[in-house]
């Protein structure tokens, strides 16, 4: 593709490329200026769905006139390929700005400059209603200024348009994704807000808030983790932001900020603050209150863990392989995952179903070595848990909510240990 001219664009070089197309740098030799090309894949362009986001892409994205947002210039056919032509950016994504100084992390002004941008830019696409839904910082481009351009609308969800997607499905980035979006249930313009949150967060600490070695593991985490306390990372952070980042990344949306208009109040009043120097006495108290608690904490968690080992080594071996366990307290909240990690992170327990016959497999990360754990399993994939340890048992619990899938596969209902070695 780099060298051939396409209507009237010369391309140049590749930019990158994601699942909903290829972007490549050209020249526009009508008006000799340089532009992004976004050529939707042949091998998806047969399909009807994927076509049509693809035009929705440039239809929302076209809609929006704002600083922050790529501009999108018009969509074009061509030598059979269909694509959008937009505003070529210089600069680098924020993921690699944030990336390319550590372990120094980013300003507290800088970070407010970049997040009241972002902040905008959302704003004024949703009051377009357009929602984007794969907010994340490998979509928002820094320029050399230190100007915010938020990109590629392929996952974004028009108000009022026509559904794109099959109901329940998942789209957009595992990390940055919102709770409702990870479940694939309905969404709405506070999904950004969550994903706003976990850029702003990723900004601040270098890190992201929900992590794991599998898309799985981050799902699980955004479901039912919570993310290190922002203090705990860098001292310099005022409380207010902690607060507004916090409030982004309320599970429940009703709790979240419920309008980015109310969100740049709260960032615009921190930035005054912090510019006229008031936050700081407030950080060095709230420092030392959270150093005292973590030490309290930590202290507390190692006596825990310390009195769980001991028990469970000293505790008397079971023989038989599996053991019915109807006591256990069954969770009230299905977790619909195909595998779990170990508390450790050294293995990973997953139900392989091969021939109608359900196994639970053990495989140590490390090494890459895993065995059969059981033969005949009598569990389902929506409820594993590891012993604390990570060593002596892992619980199958059958999930209530799945009683009619259980049914159909003649499976019981009986909670059960798999004792390892």
């Amino acid at each position: 593709m780099i060298g051939k001219t396409i209507s009237h664009y010369k391309i140049l070089e590749k930019l990158g490329e994601g699942g909903m197309g290829i972007v490549y740098k050209a020249n526009d030799t009508k008006l000799d200026r340089a532009v992004a090309i976004k050529f939707l894949p042949r091998h998806i362009a047969k399909n009807e769905e994927d076509r049509k986001r693809f035009e929705i892409e440039a239809k929302a994205a076209a809609a929006l006139n704002q600083p922050n947002i790529a501009t999108i210039y018009t969509v074009e056919e061509a030598a059979a390929e269909t694509f959008i032509v937009m505003e070529y950016i210089e600069g680098q994504e924020l993921k690699e700005v944030v990336e390319s100084g550590l372990p120094d992390l980013l300003e507290i002004r800088e970070i407010l400059d970049y997040a009241t941008q972002i902040a905008q830019g959302i704003q004024a696409a949703h009051e377009k209603g357009v929602i984007h839904r794969d907010i994340k910082s490998a979509n928002i481009m820094i320029t050399p200024k230190g100007q915010a351009k938020i990109m590629d609308f392929g996952l974004a969800k028009v108000h009022g348009g026509t559904p794109l997607t099959k109901e329940h499905s998942t789209l957009g980035t595992a990390a940055y994704m919102s709770p409702e979006q990870a479940l694939g249930e309905d969404i709405d313009h506070r999904t950004d807000i969550w994903s706003f949150g976990v850029v702003v967060y990723e900004m601040l600490t270098g890190q992201l808030p929900f992590q794991g070695m599998y898309d799985s593991a981050i799902i699980q985490n955004i479901l039912y983790g919570e993310p290190h306390s922002i203090a705990d990372k860098r001292a310099d952070v005022p409380f207010e932001i902690s607060q507004i980042i916090n409030r982004c990344l309320q599970k429940d949306r009703e709790h979240r900020y419920q309008t980015f208009g109310d969100l740049l109040d709260d960032l615009k009043n921190v930035g005054r603050a912090a510019d006229s120097g008031r936050t700081k006495p407030k950080i060095r108290m709230h420092w030392k209150k959270n150093t005292v608690i973590g030490i309290v904490a930590a202290v507390t968690m190692i006596v825990v863990s310390a009195i769980i080992t001991i028990s469970l080594f000293l505790a008397k071996p079971i023989n038989p392989q599996i053991v019915n366990t109807r006591s256990l307290v069954r969770p009230t909240n299905v977790r619909r995952l195909f595998h779990q990690i170990s508390p450790d992170g050294s293995r990973v327990a997953y139900v392989s179903d091969q021939n109608g016959n359900p196994d639970v497999w053990v495989e140590h990360l490390a090494s890459g070595q895993r065995f059969n754990l059981t033969e005949s399993y009598k569990g389902n994939d929506g409820g594993m848990t590891w012993s604390p340890d990570s060593d002596r048992s892992l619980a199958a619990r059958p999930a209530s909510a799945q009683l009619d899938f259980l049914i159909q596969r003649n499976f019981t209902f009986e909670d059960q240990v798999y004792l390892l070695g």
